[in-house]
């Protein structure tokens, strides 16, 4: 009877090692079966391209602007009387140009104009015969000089001018002046200013717009504008 339980004691004992060393080998091919890792999950996600900030695109440029020369309410009225001749005396320049490039007749208008809006501010005189100014050629020369940068201006051709008194006839009632509206004076880049006159139909009606340059002088401590070029405004 020892001996059976013996037996049996041995057989069990067997029998425990065998499961044992079963499983302590069936371990490893458990864990060589098991499905490998993708490769994607363990991969880091790839992350969506930033989405573009509208404020950080290039900005259509935008027209550089230059400030207005250092002036006084006084000044700006004084010029504001200027550019009222000029607006009336170039109503039609379709293409860019400078004074120089005025026809000697219309240069010659508007000197006279000019000239005749200013005789007060400048202590101008002019006798009056038969309806007209007699406008002295030498204040015709000085006001293209002044307001032109034409040197030197004559016009002796013209059939207002009278040579025996050296002067040229000026209507004591001027012509009817064109329609338009200002926009507000601009600098320049050179240190002048520069004015949009729109031009407007008969009906009241936007017809052409016109900008006029000008440098920015003084004489006897008042302001004037010399012409130094015009063009279209598109």
């Amino acid at each position: 009877m020892k001996r059976f339980a013996a037996l049996c004691l041995c057989a069990a004992l067997c029998a425990a090692l065998g499961g044992c060393a079963s499983r302590g080998e069936a371990q490893p091919a458990s864990s060589s079966s098991s499905a490998p890792v993708s490769s994607a999950a363990s991969a880091p996600a790839e992350s969506a391209p930033p989405e573009e900030d509208p404020s950080s695109q290039p900005q259509q440029e935008a027209e550089e602007t230059y400030p207005l020369p250092e002036l006084s309410d006084a000044d700006l009225q004084l010029l504001l009387n200027q550019i009222n001749v000029f607006a009336a005396a170039f109503p039609d320049q379709e293409q860019a140009g400078t004074p120089q490039d005025l026809p000697s007749e219309q240069a010659l208008q508007f000197c006279m104009q000019l000239a005749n809006r200013q005789k007060d501010l400048y202590g101008y005189y002019f006798e009056e015969q038969e309806g007209n100014y007699l406008i002295p050629a030498a204040v015709v020369a000085e006001t293209a000089q002044r307001t032109l940068g034409l040197e030197g201006f004559t016009a002796t051709d013209s059939t207002l001018y009278d040579p025996d008194r050296a002067c040229y006839r000026y209507p004591l009632v001027e012509a009817e002046s064109p329609r338009y509206a200002l926009a507000s004076p601009q600098g320049t880049a050179e240190g002048g200013i520069s004015y949009e006159v729109e031009y407007l139909d008969e009906a009241g009606q936007p017809s052409h717009a016109t900008r006029f340059t000008f440098r920015l002088g003084r004489l006897n401590g008042m302001p004037y504008l010399q012409l130094q070029a015009w063009e279209p405004v598109e």
